[in-house]
Protein backbone atom coordinates (compact mmCIF):
# COMPACT_ATOMS: atom_id res chain seq x y z
CA UNK A 1 0.00 0.00 0.00
CA UNK A 2 1.11 3.60 -0.94
CA UNK A 3 0.50 6.13 1.13
CA UNK A 4 0.25 10.04 -0.61
CA UNK A 5 2.38 12.49 1.91
CA UNK A 6 0.50 15.34 2.65
CA UNK A 7 1.87 18.99 4.64
CA UNK A 8 -0.31 19.09 7.56
CA UNK A 9 0.87 22.24 8.78
CA UNK A 10 -2.08 23.14 11.32
CA UNK A 11 0.36 23.92 14.49
CA UNK A 12 3.87 25.23 14.96
CA UNK A 13 5.99 25.51 18.19
CA UNK A 14 7.57 28.57 19.10
CA UNK A 15 9.79 30.73 19.90
CA UNK A 16 12.41 27.83 18.62
CA UNK A 17 15.16 28.11 18.95
CA UNK A 18 13.96 28.49 23.14
CA UNK A 19 16.01 29.06 26.31
CA UNK A 20 15.97 26.69 29.69
CA UNK A 21 13.26 27.40 31.48
CA UNK A 22 11.10 29.37 29.50
CA UNK A 23 7.78 29.12 27.80
CA UNK A 24 7.59 26.87 24.97
CA UNK A 25 3.90 27.21 23.17
CA UNK A 26 2.34 24.18 21.23
CA UNK A 27 -0.24 26.00 18.82
CA UNK A 28 -3.11 23.98 17.12
CA UNK A 29 -5.02 25.57 14.25
CA UNK A 30 -7.84 23.23 13.13
CA UNK A 31 -10.61 23.36 11.71
CA UNK A 32 -12.03 20.77 13.79
CA UNK A 33 -11.77 19.28 16.97
CA UNK A 34 -8.75 17.00 17.18
CA UNK A 35 -7.37 14.88 20.32
CA UNK A 36 -3.64 14.82 20.56
CA UNK A 37 -0.42 13.23 22.36
CA UNK A 38 2.64 14.77 22.80
CA UNK A 39 6.07 13.01 23.64
CA UNK A 40 9.10 14.93 23.82
CA UNK A 41 12.36 12.93 22.88
CA UNK A 42 16.30 13.69 22.46
CA UNK A 43 17.34 13.36 19.25
CA UNK A 44 19.34 10.54 20.23
CA UNK A 45 15.79 8.96 21.25
CA UNK A 46 16.10 9.04 24.62
CA UNK A 47 12.18 9.25 25.76
CA UNK A 48 12.32 12.82 28.00
CA UNK A 49 8.32 13.19 28.50
CA UNK A 50 4.59 12.52 27.59
CA UNK A 51 1.61 14.63 28.45
CA UNK A 52 -2.26 14.06 28.76
CA UNK A 53 -4.15 14.12 25.64
CA UNK A 54 -5.18 17.41 24.60
CA UNK A 55 -8.52 18.22 23.26
CA UNK A 56 -7.75 21.12 20.48
CA UNK A 57 -10.70 22.53 20.51
CA UNK A 58 -11.13 23.57 24.23
CA UNK A 59 -6.95 23.80 24.64
CA UNK A 60 -5.65 25.44 21.33
CA UNK A 61 -2.35 26.52 22.44
CA UNK A 62 -0.51 24.04 25.00
CA UNK A 63 2.76 25.63 27.01
CA UNK A 64 5.46 23.47 28.41
CA UNK A 65 9.31 24.13 29.75
CA UNK A 66 12.32 22.51 28.89
CA UNK A 67 15.01 22.59 31.69
CA UNK A 68 18.45 21.00 29.15
CA UNK A 69 20.10 22.51 26.52
CA UNK A 70 20.17 20.62 23.69
CA UNK A 71 17.74 19.53 20.39
CA UNK A 72 14.39 18.04 20.96
CA UNK A 73 11.60 16.08 18.93
CA UNK A 74 8.34 17.34 20.00
CA UNK A 75 6.29 14.24 18.76
CA UNK A 76 2.42 14.49 18.14
CA UNK A 77 0.21 12.04 18.08
CA UNK A 78 -3.16 12.33 16.16
CA UNK A 79 -6.01 10.29 15.79
CA UNK A 80 -5.01 9.70 12.13
CA UNK A 81 -1.34 10.38 12.29
CA UNK A 82 2.08 11.13 13.70
CA UNK A 83 3.81 14.17 13.20
CA UNK A 84 7.00 15.77 14.76
CA UNK A 85 8.96 19.26 15.06
CA UNK A 86 12.35 19.68 16.12
CA UNK A 87 13.13 22.34 19.27
CA UNK A 88 16.54 23.49 20.17
CA UNK A 89 16.98 24.81 23.56
CA UNK A 90 19.72 26.99 24.65
CA UNK A 91 21.49 28.49 27.61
Amino acid sequence: MVHKFENHSSWTVHPNPSKTSSDIYCRFDFPENKKVRLAIYQTDGRFIKQFSEINTATQPTFVFQLDTVGSYMLIAYFEDRVELRKIVVLD
